[in-house]
């Protein structure tokens, strides 16, 4: 009984539009029929036995020109009027039958009577437009209460079934709320695939599985953010750890480095100091680490405006230092173009992405012929363009487009595709691009293009 009342009322609107619009459009067509049958019938009576009608006029029988005009007279033809050419009839006026009704109720017809090629007059027949329908309506009534019973019927047919299916598939939605409130993760999989196939047998598909779809998207979301909260809260952990076990041998390094700097050459005492230096900053950045939630404006707020060829040639001259036993490597740098050239970043960490990019260079040469690595920039409109350029045996184009990508290296042995990974996000965090080009046995370019900024007030 339940399912019953709920169809009803679920159908009930739809049943009552699909009716009226039914009965308006037979009732139409109806009405169009009727009418012209009408105006067939009449003419056709009025057609008949007009030799009758020319001896009336002629002789002025106006008794014999009213049974006349009676054949047509019935309930749907209410008044009649004949107007006679006869002299004899004229100066009694027009001839009628019939009780004239409103006139907003009436279709007005009219026959011109012609008998012998003569005119005898012209009647005026008027059809009344409410008997009219309601004759048809009538006629019809079965024909609607059929239709009605009909479309009700299998409306309420279906209609229970549908929201037998539906209650049936509400139930499991209440289930899989109540266990996603519970974060019962495997039981609501399976509830959903239950859901899934009910949809399916009842073929209420395209709104079930819709709804399917949503709800499993906005659960696999939420999911995927406790997840990775839980990820970056065991990671900013292990961060601030090794942050602070790594200044304990960082400081007594920079005391060694320190009390010896007599005893060891200045190249190598730099490039000591400028590696401590290195440490102490990734020390620091991981020491810094922010929840998820301040990421981006933690990284932000770091960023300055620095001169990109101070930093460039600090690097350049690093690498020389690091690789100058290896005599079939030289580190170049063009910055001719390069003068009063500013962009936002974070320095510490564009050096050393831009390290990381020469020593990828370096470390893919063979170590018997060697090569050359070149670090060229210049400006261009609004941004700053950085090119390290290498002339060593090149990458294959199926592995170039894995390149930038967690994981993804070539050419490293025991590389784990980090370095490019990380240079690639940071550039494009500070609204960079970063690219890849190489060629087989002719060599590689990264190309990094960054913003430029105006020459701060310093």
């Amino acid at each position: 009984m339940r399912y019953l009342l709920g169809s009803i009322l679920y159908n009930g609107r739809y049943i009552a539009i699909v009716t009226v619009l039914f009965c308006l459009f037979w009732h139409s067509i109806s009405l169009v029929q009727k009418y012209s049958e009408s105006k067939s019938l009449v003419h056709t009576i009025y057609n008949q036995d007009l030799k009758l009608v020319e001896n009336a006029v002629e002789v002025g029988d106006i008794i014999e020109i009213k049974k006349y005009l009676w054949r047509g007279k019935n309930d749907i033809v209410d008044y009649v009027v004949f107007k006679p050419n006869s002299s004899i009839l004229k100066s009694l006026g027009a001839i009628n039958v019939g009780e004239m009704a409103n006139a907003s109720k009436l279709f007005m017809n009219e026959i011109d009577l012609i008998w012998n090629g003569l005119s005898l007059g012209r009647l005026e027949y008027h059809i009344n437009f409410y008997r009219l329908n309601w004759f048809i309506i009538s006629e019809n009534a079965f024909l609607y209460i059929l239709f009605v019973l009909a479309l009700t019927s299998s409306f309420i047919i279906s209609g229970m079934g549908a929201i037998k299916s539906i209650s049936r598939v509400e139930k499991h939605f209440k289930d899989v709320l109540e266990k996603w409130d519970n974060d019962d993760f495997n039981d609501v999989n399976q509830l959903v695939s239950k859901i899934k196939v009910e949809s399916k047998k009842t073929r209420i598909i395209f709104y079930m599985i819709d709804m399917l779809d949503r709800i499993i998207e906005i659960f696999n979301k939420k999911r995927q953010l406790e997840l990775n909260a839980q990820r970056n809260e065991i990671t900013n952990q292990i961060s601030k750890q090794v942050s602070h076990d790594i200044r304990s041998p960082l400081t007594s390094l920079e005391t060694v480095v320190n009390l010896m700097s007599e005893e060891i050459e200045e190249g190598p005492r730099v490039l000591i100091r400028t590696a401590v230096q290195r440490i102490n900053d990734i020390a620091n950045d991981l020491g810094s680490k922010k929840g998820p939630e301040k990421k981006s404006e933690s990284k932000k707020s770091y960023n300055e405006i620095c001169l990109l060829p101070a930093l460039v040639d600090s690097i350049v001259s690093e690498k020389r230092l690091e690789y100058r036993s290896r005599s079939n490597v030289e580190i170049l740098s063009d910055l001719r173009y390069s003068y009063g050239l500013f962009s936002k970043l974070k320095p510490s960490v564009f050096k050393r992405a831009l390290s990381n990019l020469i020593n990828n260079s370096v470390q893919a040469f063979d170590k018997e012929v060697g090569g050359n690595v070149t670090v060229s920039m210049r400006g261009h409109n609004d941004t700053v363009v950085i090119k390290i350029s290498d002339n060593g045996k090149g990458i294959p184009k199926k592995i170039l487009e894995k390149l930038g990508v967690r994981g993804g290296t070539y050419g490293k042995e025991g590389g784990q595709g980090l370095g490019l990974y990380y240079s690639k996000s940071n550039i494009e965090e500070w609204g960079g691009t970063f690219q890849i080009e190489s060629e087989v046995g002719k060599g590689t370019s990264v190309i990094i293009t960054l913003n430029k900024e105006s020459t701060p007030d310093w």
